[in-house]
C-alpha cells in the first residue's frame, strides 16, 4: 500500500516521512508470534484462549485481504520465515515446520506465476540478453559491476552501478558498496549481517523461556532475511525482487524495524539469568 511501482503498492509517505512498511510489519509479526504462537510458561485459561481466537483470526483474514488486493511476494516470504523461526525458537517441531515451509513456498510460487512483473523478471534473469528493456538490462549491469569490481574500489560515484540501475541507493546499494568501495568492504558487510544472524542464534539459546526463544530468533530472522536476499540479488543468485538492505539502504522504515530488532535482541542477550527463566 502507497505508491504504486513494479506492480505492486509499497511505499508510503506521511508529511515529511517516507518509506516501505513491510519491514516494519515483520518486525511486528515476530513480536506477535512470540507473544502468542509460542507455549506459555502457565496454560492459558479458556477466556484467555476465547478473547484472543477472534482477534487473531480477524488480522490472518486482513493479512490475507491484503495481500490480495496488493501483492508484495518479497515481502510475503520474508513475513513467512519470520513466522516460521519464532515457531522454531518457541518449540514448534522441525518436521511441521518444514512442511509448512513447503507448502508456503508452493503457494507463494503458484500465486506469484500469475502476475506478469514477476514472471518478467524471472525471463530477465534467466535470458537478460533478451530482456534489454525490462529487468534483463539490470541483471547484466549488476554482472557487469561485479566483474569489474577491484578488492579496494574506484570510489569515483558514477560506475556501472549508478548509472544502470532503477534504485541503485535502495534495492541495489549492496552492488555500490561492490563497486565502488571494492570487494574488501562488500565482505565487510556480509559479515556483519552474518554476525547479527549468529548472534541471534546465541541469544535464543541463553532464553530458556520459549517466548524469548521466539522473539530471538524471528527478530534475528526479520532482520537477517532482507539482507540476505539484497546481496544474492545482487549478486546475480536469484532473480531481482526489489528488497532493500537495513541501515544501508535509503528506507527509512527498515532502519526504525532494524531498531527496534536489535533493541530486542540486546534485551534478551543482555537479560540476567532469573528474568531469561521467567
Amino acid at each position: 500500500m502507497g505508491v504504486h511501482a513494479a506492480g505492486a503498492n509499497r511505499w508510503v509517505h506521511v508529511g515529511p516521512f517516507s518509506g516501505n512498511p513491510a519491514p516494519l510489519l515483520t518486525a511486528a509479526t515476530a513480536m506477535l508470534v512470540a507473544a502468542w504462537g509460542a507455549p506459555a510458561p502457565a496454560p492459558a485459561s479458556a477466556d484467555e484462549a476465547r478473547a484472543r481466537r477472534p482477534l487473531a483470526i480477524g488480522m490472518g483474514v486482513l493479512a490475507v485481504l491484503t495481500f490480495v488486493a496488493q501483492p508484495d511476494f518479497s515481502a510475503a516470504a520474508i513475513t513467512a520465515l519470520v513466522v516460521l523461526a519464532a515457531l522454531a525458537g518457541g518449540g514448534l517441531g522441525a518436521t511441521r515446520l518444514a512442511a509448512a515451509a513447503v507448502v508456503t513456498a508452493l503457494v507463494l510460487a503458484l500465486l506469484a506465476s500469475r502476475f506478469g512483473y514477476v514472471s518478467g523478471r524471472m525471463s530477465g534473469f534467466l535470458a537478460p540478453e533478451t530482456d534489454r528493456r525490462g529487468k534483463g538490462y539490470e541483471v547484466l549491469a549488476l554482472a557487469r559491476a561485479h566483474a569489474t569490481a577491484t578488492p579496494t574500489g574506484v570510489g569515483l560515484g558514477r560506475g556501472t552501478a549508478r548509472r544502470h540501475l532503477s534504485s541503485p541507493g535502495s534495492d541495489y546499494v549492496f552492488a555500490v558498496v561492490t563497486e565502488e568501495l571494492g570487494r574488501r568492504a562488500a565482505d565487510a558487510v556480509a559479515a556483519a549481517w552474518l554476525a547479527i544472524g549468529v548472534g541471534a542464534l546465541l541469544a535464543a539459546r541463553g532464553a530458556r523461556e520459549p517466548r524469548l526463544r521466539a522473539a530471538a530468533l524471528g527478530a534475528g530472522a526479520a532482520a537477517v532475511a532482507p539482507a540476505a536476499l539484497h546481496i544474492a540479488v545482487c549478486q546475480g543468485w536469484v532473480p531481482i525482487i526489489g528488497v532493500s538492505m537495513p541501515l544501508l539502504s535509503y528506507d527509512p522504515a527498515a532502519a526504525v524495524a532494524a531498531g527496534a530488532e536489535f533493541g530486542l535482541l540486546a534485551a534478551i542477550a543482555l537479560a540476567p539469568r532469573d528474568v531469561r527463566d521467567t
